[in-house]
């Protein structure tokens, strides 16, 4: 039998659930895993996370998990130390990433409460439970017609602002493509918007197309 990797201290056994990596990479140090699999054995399957359906989201500890390889994921029961992508300031909902060990804007169900001390290494988030977040933000390009809702849907850059502790907004040079999948809608580059989560994909939901 093949011993797991321990990602807690002893002490801290009620917060943490043994699986095994089978997502064919090294789980990293404080990468969010996603667990959709049914248990084998009685094994939790974990695995990166992606852009389809619901998942059970644990925090991996200090150390990398190998391949196909037994470790131990943190409970959501208290704050916990991340894989932050970007620098999200204090207070900011994020969530798991797909494609990504980390956890950033673009995602929810979290909280920043202490935030990283550079860009992409970790930090210290909450599970809130709250929604993925909408984006204000301008077109940087023109959003065509769909010609196929189902296989073609047509795509921008879309330029996200947000709110300054002034109450006014002001460019946050963060670029998110957004999906459009409505057949008689286009959009030109400039238009001011506000975009959301829809299956994996940000979508425009308002448009200012006067």
């Amino acid at each position: 039998m093949v011993e797991p990797t321990y990602s807690r201290a002893p002490a801290e056994p009620q917060y943490a659930l043994r699986f095994r990596n089978v997502s064919g990479e090294a789980i990293p140090p404080y990468a969010v895993m996603s667990f959709r699999s049914n248990p084998v054995a009685g094994i939790l399957q974990a695995n990166k996370p992606n852009a389809t359906g619901s998942a059970l989201y644990l925090v991996n500890g200090a150390r990398p998990i190998a391949a196909n390889t037994f470790g131990e994921a943190y409970l959501w029961t208290t704050p916990r130390r991340v894989k932050i992508i970007g620098a999200p300031d204090a207070g900011s909902l994020v969530g798991p990433i797909p494609g990504s060990w980390g956890i950033g804007r673009g995602g929810g169900g979290f909280r920043v409460l202490y935030p990283a001390p550079s860009a992409d290494t970790t930090a210290v988030v909450i599970a809130t439970g709250e929604a993925t977040p909408k984006y204000f933000g301008r077109l940087s390009g023109n959003l065509a017609a769909s010609s196929n809702p189902a296989t073609a849907p047509a795509t921008a850059s879309f330029r996200v602002w947000r709110r300054t502790p002034a109450g006014t907004f002001e460019d946050s040079g963060q670029n998110i493509t957004v999906f459009h999948r409505m057949r008689n809608i286009s959009i030109v580059s400039g238009a001011w918007a506000e975009a959301e989560m829809v299956d994996g994909e940000w979508r425009l939901y308002v448009a200012d197309c006067g």
